[in-house]
């Protein structure tokens, strides 16, 4: 998983950088090759490729570079940055599919298990504007109650999606208007990340008074909370 969030991080550097940054330290529309410099070398101090280099000089021949050669630097800036993008996006993937099949799990389910992850590539997919691709209309973790005209120390039912999968949530409630909430409960998600369990109105609870219930991972990296409802009379 390191490894993958690594290629993540390599990924966002590579997308945020300035497409202006690829002829960087120095390098003009020529360049002198230094003593006892690769061609390789040469790309490296100027954020190319050796590849685009070879391109824009055609007649060179890697046999030929030695110190105090001038060759002519890509002029193609913006195809520079979006190769070396199309790299990072391609690397992503594939770490992305090592990690689901190591899982066990197909891609698909491994993101569904891994909702910080699929957020963070919608993001990015979003920000390159590719098309289809947009996190607008997705609510992320989520939690609703059913059974919300409950009384005090009858049960309600709280259903949660978008978590992650197969881990351990902490349920808290809270009771009254701007209290704070403890935990009651603990359970345990889906594969899917997904949760369904019934937890009780405390025993405390007034007719009347706002009500809410919260899941949490218990890393605390996950947190969310339902809509508070009104207190229903005891059964």
């Amino acid at each position: 998983m390191r490894h993958l969030e690594a290629t993540m991080f390599v990924l966002a550097v590579t997308l945020c950088t300035p497409m202006s940054f690829a002829l960087a330290q120095g390098c003009g529309n020529t360049e002198a090759v230094a003593q006892g410099e690769t061609l390789e070398q040469l790309a490296t101090r100027c954020n190319t490729t050796a590849e685009a280099i070879l391109s824009a000089n055609p007649s060179l021949d890697r046999s030929e570079i030695h110190a105090g050669l001038q060759l002519k630097m890509p002029a193609d800036v913006d195809g520079d940055w979006l190769g070396r993008a199309r790299d990072a996006v391609r690397d992503a993937g594939e770490r992305v599919n090592q990690a689901a099949e190591a899982a066990g799990r197909s891609v698909s389910d491994y993101l569904s298990d891994q909702p910080d992850l699929n957020r963070d590539i919608l993001e990015f997919g979003e920000r390159l504007g590719l098309p289809g691709v947009s996190t607008k209309e997705s609510r992320g973790a989520d939690v609703t109650v059913t059974t919300r005209s409950a009384g005090p120390g009858e049960e309600v039912t709280l259903n949660a999606s978008g978590l992650p999968g197969g881990v351990e949530v902490l349920i808290g409630v809270r009771v009254g208007n701007g209290a704070p909430f403890r935990t009651i409960s603990h359970a345990q998600t889906s594969r899917a990340g997904t949760l369904q369990v019934m937890v009780p109105v405390p025993e405390q609870a007034q007719k009347g008074q706002e009500i809410a219930f919260a899941v949490e991972t218990a890393n605390g990296r996950v947190r969310v909370v339902s809509e508070p409802f009104s207190v229903g009379a005891r059964q």
